[in-house]
C-alpha cells in the first residue's frame, strides 16, 4: 500500500491558485474519482512545476488509476525535487518490486529507513523483500528492529527465527526459539507454525523441543501428537513415533496423513 501521509499535509504547502485546484482533486480523490483527480493535479503542476507534494499526490493517485510507470515517474520526480522526504523512496520501493525489480526497490527501501529508520510499514517490506532475495543475514536487523518494536507480532519473530537459521547463526536462532515460546501471546497454533517452520529448515532437535511442549500443554491435540510422531520417526526414534502417532490416530481417526504415517512407523520399528 502507498504512503499517502503526504496528501493530509499538502495543502498547507500549496498557495493559492493552486489550493482551490488540489481542493477538488482531494474531494475527488476521496470519493474515487481518480481520473478526475489526475485531470486537476496534472493542471496544478502546469501553475507549480516545482512543488514534489503536487508530484507524490499525483503519484498515488497515477497507482489508484493502476498507471505503474507514470506512478514511477511521479515520485521520481517528487525525490528528485525533495530527496529528504522518506515515502516517496517508499512508494518507489514498493512500485519498483511490483515490477520485479527487486535491487531498485531494496535500494529505494534502504534510502528511506535512513532517513526514516523507526518507520515499522517501511522496515517489515524491507524485510520481506530481503527474505524474498534470499539474503537473510540482511533480513535480520530491520526483523530485530521490528521484533523491539511490536515484541507481540509473532509473525515478525517467526520470520526472525528463520532468517537467523538461513544466515546459520543457529545460538540466536535457539535463544529466539526460547523467547517465542515464552511469548505472552503464544497461541498454541502459533507454537504448531513454529514447529513447521524448523521442520522445513532441517530442524529436527529443536522441533521435536517444540512439539514436546505442545503436547506437554495440550495432550489431545492430534496435530501436536501427529506432528511429534513424524518428526521422530524422520529422527529414526521410531518407537517412540510409534507411541505419538498412535494417540494422533485415536484423536483424528479420519487422518490419512497419520494413519499412513503410524503404519509406517510400525514397519519401522519391528526392523
Amino acid at each position: 500500500m502507498l504512503v499517502q501521509g503526504v496528501v493530509v499535509v499538502v495543502l498547507l504547502q500549496i498557495a493559492n491558485p493552486v489550493a482551490p485546484l488540489l481542493q477538488r482533486a482531494k474531494q475527488d480523490f476521496e470519493s474515487g474519482k481518480y481520473s478526475e483527480a489526475r485531470a486537476e493535479l496534472q493542471h496544478a503542476l502546469e501553475l507549480a512545476p516545482e512543488d514534489p507534494a503536487l508530484w507524490s499526490y499525483l503519484g498515488i493517485t497515477d497507482y489508484k488509476l493502476k498507471h505503474s510507470e507514470a506512478a514511477v515517474a511521479d515520485f521520481e520526480k517528487a525525490r528528485a525535487l525533495d530527496p529528504r522526504n522518506a515515502p516517496n523512496y517508499f512508494n518507489l520501493g514498493m512500485l519498483y518490486h511490483q515490477r520485479g525489480e527487486m535491487s531498485k526497490a531494496l535500494e529505494d527501501y534502504r534510502l528511506g529507513l535512513a532517513l526514516a529508520p523507526d518507520d515499522t510499514a517501511a522496515n517489515e517490506s524491507y524485510a520481506r523483500l530481503l527474505i524474498e532475495a534470499r539474503q537473510y543475514r540482511e533480513a535480520i536487523a530491520p526483523l530485530e528492529k521490528l521484533e523491539r518494536n511490536s515484541p507481540s507480532n509473532l509473525s515478525f519473530r517467526l520470520a526472525l527465527v528463520e532468517s537467523y537459521l538461513k544466515a546459520a547463526l543457529n545460538d540466536q536462532a535457539n535463544e529466539e526459539i526460547q523467547a517465542f515460546m515464552k511469548a505472552p501471546k503464544c497461541s498454541t497454533n502459533d507454537q504448531l507454525n513454529l514447529a513447521k517452520l524448523l521442520v522445513e529448515n532441517k530442524q529436527p532437535d529443536a522441533a521435536r523441543w517444540v512439539l514436546e511442549q505442545v503436547v506437554q500443554a495440550a495432550p489431545d491435540l492430534a496435530d501436536a501428537r501427529g506432528g511429534l510422531g513424524i518428526v521422530l520417526t524422520e529422527m529414526g526414534r521410531y518407537k517412540e513415533a510409534t507411541k505419538e502417532l498412535g494417540q494422533a490416530v485415536k484423536l483424528s481417526p479420519d487422518s490419512a496423513e497419520y494413519a499412513m504415517r503410524y503404519a509406517e512407523a510400525l514397519l519401522l520399528s519391528k526392523q
